[in-house]
């Protein structure tokens, strides 16, 4: 299988686009083999859809997953009597929700994972604030793909607070007494896109709050949805980002 011990010994970004793929393509490879050998349902799909996997030799032409496959198939490859976490999509194009199985091992890896591509951001000396209520954690809502990046950014970061109250409005209060009391701490700001947009941007426009140049640094990701029904792309988004919190 792959050698993780080289991969998570190595920079996330400084690998070559020319060594890059040819790597990926080999190890991408080896994990369809190992689910088709390991799953039914992923058999079943492989063997009505694409070619021997064993025979590909471009990255374009490896077998995918439509994401409706994961709602409507329970897609694993472990012994069911292993322990497995089952996490949950978002569900926001649909009542139905995506789930994605995973064992002890893939967790850990993804923590891994997680830890190697932000280390030059996120490490232990550094406190995190999450857009999103305290309560959050111990909700059913936990076990979805925002559940998991907090867990894992939680692991990373040595203290970490919400922002959210009950009310969904953020607690400014918390922020700016942290910001009084840490002047040259550097911290995290997380959050889904339309949260950092719809909850802390408008919130604080609303009561006319801007926060001074600091220490944070803002990571944002998912969400993108919404935010395309209001047509706010990219730039515009870091564009208001910049006019509150810069």
């Amino acid at each position: 299988m792959i050698d993780y011990k080289t991969l998570y010994n190595s920079d996330p970004f400084g690998l070559e686009i020319k060594k890059k793929d040819p790597w990926y393509l080999t190890n991408q490879k080896k994990l369809c083999l190992y689910h088709y050998k390991n799953s039914n349902n992923y058999k079943l799909i492989i063997d009505n859809i694409f070619k021997n996997i064993s025979q590909v030799k471009k990255i374009s032409n490896l077998p995918f997953i439509h994401t409706s496959l994961f709602k409507n198939f329970d897609l694993i490859s472990t012994n069911r009597d292993q322990k497995v976490s089952t996490f949950s999509s978002s569900g926001t194009t649909s009542s139905k929700q995506s789930k994605i199985n995973l064992d002890p091992k893939t967790s850990l890896l993804q923590t891994k994972a997680l830890s190697r591509i932000f280390s030059k951001i996120i490490n232990k000396d550094k406190d995190i604030f999450f857009i999103e209520k305290k309560k959050f954690l111990k909700s059913r809502e936990s076990m979805s793909a925002k559940g998991a990046a907090i867990k894992g950014f939680s692991q990373l970061c040595n203290k970490k607070y919400f922002l959210l109250g009950s009310d969904n409005k953020i607690n400014f209060t918390l922020l700016k007494n942290y910001l009084k009391k840490n002047r040259n701490k550097e911290f995290i700001i997380f959050g889904f896109t339309s949260l950092v947009w719809f909850n802390l941007l408008k919130e604080a426009k609303r009561q006319k709050i801007k926060l001074k140049k600091n220490q944070g640094t803002l990571i944002h990701g998912g969400g993108w949805k919404k935010m395309h029904d209001l047509r706010v792309d990219n730039d515009k988004f870091k564009k208001k980002l910049r006019v509150y919190l810069v």
